[in-house]
């Protein structure tokens, strides 16, 4: 069988090989863990010869596994579900940061500026305003 890289999906499970490990290492602690609940609950009807007992435990094996493997499916969907907000709401909170960034930078040069306008009324303010620009990098080469 070919190596498949993670971006390849297997059409039942719709997962990589990375997500696959998981699902199945997940499913095998459920299941089993589930397994050792129920062998334990009904421990002393399965040592008696009751053979309804076993036959129930056995029956009842079919679900633990069924639920094993849609527990731990869930499980790993869910969180590639949760991925995809918190990737949103990271580029959102950069946009926000970066422009409220670039607001306080503006604000701050028209702060400097109103201050050596009014100590040096006589001086260009544009050849400022273009030199704290300059310094700073040019807002509008920043984006």
């Amino acid at each position: 069988m070919a190596e498949k890289t993670d971006e390849e999906r297997v059409s039942i499970w719709s997962t990589g090989d990375t997500e696959r490990t998981w699902l199945i290492a997940l499913a095998a602690l459920f299941f089993v863990s589930s397994l050792a609940l129920v062998l334990w609950y009904n421990w002393n009807k399965i040592t008696k010869p009751d053979y309804d007992a076993i036959i129930t435990v056995i029956s009842i094996i079919g679900s633990i596994g069924l639920s094993a493997i849609t527990l731990s499916f869930f499980i790993i969907e869910g969180v590639n579900l949760m991925i995809v907000p918190v990737q949103k709401i990271r580029a959102e909170t950069e946009r926000y940061l970066e422009k409220r960034f670039q607001d306080g930078q503006r604000k701050g040069h028209e702060e400097t500026i109103a201050i050596i306008k009014k100590m040096h009324p006589d001086i260009d303010i544009e050849a400022i305003r273009a030199a704290l620009e300059d310094q700073n990098g040019n807002t509008t080469n920043g984006q």
